[in-house]
């Protein structure tokens, strides 16, 4: 990685800002340009809330890309373009991307049993006779857990607490004990006619992969997605010693933890801005089959919102399709929305994530989509 290009006077890890900081705001958006001005009234909004740290937006419009870059505090706390951000379960995109190029290379079918890929016997993962088939592992409608393993009461616990328990149930747990727990999930309803949030789910895809391909997750996303994309700044194993890794905070201000290593499928992704809206241009492309087949519903109301490969498909009133994602990890929020139609896309990064992030996101970008 070229980390010299890192280090252009800007702190990358956010440090915890003081009270008397939180009023104020730096940003390096020149604001000349019709879009300048959309993109300062929605991330000025946005930075300003209490607890805000850092953002950083990538837009990709008729071809050309903008880069803008917000903190809360002083410029000296300023993000740019090579920050690396945790992008959470935005991940699964990817997952569902070399997926696809796997059912293109004839290696496995949407439509298999995933036992299929399995070593020994997994009885449980049917539900009265209903494999659950590859396409579901990443449309939320596997039926599988939520996390292995099992944390009673994960979705609903204080924040700390939860943090804590969770960094303490993945210490040491490794692909083999996944497995392990795999034999005792039971599946309670038929796979593909319920949507239920899974990181199990998009972990096995990845580890399906590894097996099919005899190669590591790291290695196929460099193979057939951040090498052809030049995403220099796409990483999947960190380390506080990272150049420009940015440090993720709770909505209590305090610093968190990254994702374990197992989750790297699920949501272990680490990218750059820059590298996320070329990410984003290379998903406008459907006449890729591959990304044709990540767009493709697999769940849902076919005229109004749909499931793909991890994409929730809506339209906007001009009936043009919007394609999107988001994410909120314990320190991170991560958005992403497309507009294949109009050759339009917006990635905001942030390094906090609280109750309110992602709806704030969401609604940042779709000021900035309004005024384009």
């Amino acid at each position: 990685m070229k980390n010299s290009l890192l280090l252009s006077g800007c702190l990358f890890l956010f440090t915890g800002l003081q009270a008397q900081d939180i009023q104020r705001s730096a940003s390096d958006n020149p604001l000349i340009t019709k879009l300048d001005s959309a993109v300062q009234a929605a991330l000025q909004q946005f930075i300003s809330d209490t607890g805000r740290q850092g953002v950083s937006a990538g837009i990709f419009l008729h071809g050309q890309t903008f880069i803008y870059n917000y903190c809360q505090g002083d410029a000296a706390n300023l993000p740019n373009k090579y920050t690396l951000y945790e992008i959470g379960t935005i991940s699964q995109t990817f997952t569902g991307a070399l997926l696809a190029q796997a059912v293109l290379e004839h290696r496995i079918k949407w439509s298999d049993d995933i036992r299929k890929y399995l070593h020994g016997a997994y009885p449980n993962l049917a539900y009265q006779g209903h494999p659950i088939q590859v396409k579901f592992l990443l449309s939320q409608v596997s039926g599988l857990p939520y996390l292995l393993p099992a944390i009673p009461d994960q979705l609903t616990l204080p924040e700390d607490t939860a943090i804590a328990r969770m960094t303490r149930s993945q210490q040491g747990y490794t692909k083999a004990n996944f497995l392990r727990d795999l034999h005792q999930v039971t599946i309670d309803t038929v796979p593909g006619y319920r949507i239920r949030y899974s990181n199990t789910a998009a972990q096995l895809a990845g580890f399906l992969l590894e097996d099919i391909y005899h190669q590591s997750y790291d290695q196929l996303l460099k193979k057939y997605i951040t090498t052809p994309l030049h995403m220099q700044r796409t990483v999947t194993v960190v380390h506080p010693g990272i150049p420009g890794l940015a440090v993720g905070y709770s909505q209590l201000g305090v610093a968190t933890p990254y994702n374990p290593s197992t989750w790297t499928a699920a949501a272990g992704i680490y990218a750059s801005v820059e590298d996320m809206v070329r990410y984003a241009h290379y998903q406008l492309n459907e006449k890729n089959p591959v990304i044709s087949l990540t767009h493709q519903p697999v769940f849902g109301d076919s005229t109004t919102s749909n499931m793909g490969q991890y994409w929730q498909i809506t339209k906007t009133e001009s009936g043009c399709r919007k394609i999107w994602q988001s994410s909120a990890t314990f320190g991170f929020s991560s958005y992403l929305v497309m507009y294949p139609e109009q050759e339009i896309s917006i990635v905001l990064l942030s390094n906090e994530s609280d109750h309110s992030t992602q709806q704030a996101q969401e609604a940042a970008a779709q000021e900035i989509y309004n005024a384009l």
